[in-house]
């Protein structure tokens, strides 16, 4: 039994510095610009072991290559697990923004500007979707801005 639990204990060490390598590669090219080759490997990275970076890095190379749906599934991943993210509330607050979904908009960057009310760009952006002609006629911003101050 011991010996059964020995071996869990490295395959899972194993797959976790392998996924972790996988993710400081991914990394590298994100930072290069070669964002599809970067999402390869936190494909890999991902299927070693799911970790919350590979999910960041990956949904930010989604966005910079303009899939947007793609993007939220992944921050919306990092959230699930660490709701106190700001910059993954902020950043899919960008994508739904570029998806002209206001509403989602605003819900995150108003979650974003309850965990750090210093961020100046928070505020920008905030302004920016609040510029969007649908969101000043929408009959829910008032009871949305409630609920995510409920929800704190």
């Amino acid at each position: 039994m011991l010996k059964i639990l020995l071996i869990i204990i490295i395959t899972l060490s194993l797959q976790t510095r392998k996924s972790n390598e996988l993710c400081e590669a991914g990394l590298a090219l994100k930072l290069q610009g070669k964002y599809t080759l970067a999402i390869e490997e936190f494909n890999q990275s991902i299927k070693h072991k799911e970790n919350r970076n590979s999910y960041f890095f990956r949904a930010n190379c989604y966005f910079k290559l303009h899939e947007f749906e793609k993007a939220i599934t992944d921050f919306t991943k990092v959230i699930k697990e660490d709701s106190l993210s700001v910059s993954s509330y902020y950043n899919r607050s960008n994508a739904y923004f570029y998806l002209k979904k206001y509403e989602l908009a605003i819900i995150d960057i108003e979650k974003s500007i309850l965990l750090e009310p210093k961020g100046a760009d928070l505020y920008n952006n905030r302004a920016a979707i609040k510029e969007q002609p649908l969101l000043p006629f929408c009959d829910n911003y008032n009871n949305l801005c409630k609920k995510i101050l409920n929800n704190k």
